[in-house]
C-alpha cells in the first residue's frame, strides 16, 4: 500500500478569481468571436490543452469531423503545440 505522505493531489486548471474582467474585449477576442460567429454553427466546444495523448486532442479533432454543421472547436494550445489540416468548424 502507498503512504498518504507520499502522495498528493496536482490540481490543473485556471484561478479565474485572480484575473480582472475587462470592460473591452481584445482585438484577438473580438476576431476570435466573429470567426465563431461566421461558421454559424450552434455549438461551441473549447479545448485547452497540449497536443499529446493524454489530453484526448487526436479524438477531440477526429469528433470535430464527424460534427461539421453541429459545433465549432476552438483548440487553445500552448506556444510549442502546432497542428493543421484541420477541418472548417476548428480554429486552433
Amino acid at each position: 500500500m502507498l503512504s498518504k505522505r507520499k502522495c498528493s493531489v496536482q490540481y490543473t486548471g485556471l484561478d479565474e478569481s485572480k484575473f480582472d474582467v475587462l470592460e473591452t474585449k481584445s482585438k484577438l477576442v473580438q476576431d476570435l468571436e466573429e470567426k465563431i460567429n461566421s461558421i454559424n454553427n450552434p455549438l461551441t466546444v473549447i479545448f485547452r490543452g497540449k497536443v499529446n495523448n493524454e489530453s484526448g486532442f487526436t479524438k477531440i479533432l477526429e469528433t470535430a469531423a464527424k460534427m461539421p454543421n453541429e459545433a465549432t472547436f476552438l483548440f487553445l494550445l500552448g506556444l510549442e503545440d502546432q497542428y493543421s489540416n484541420v477541418p472548417d468548424n476548428v480554429l486552433i
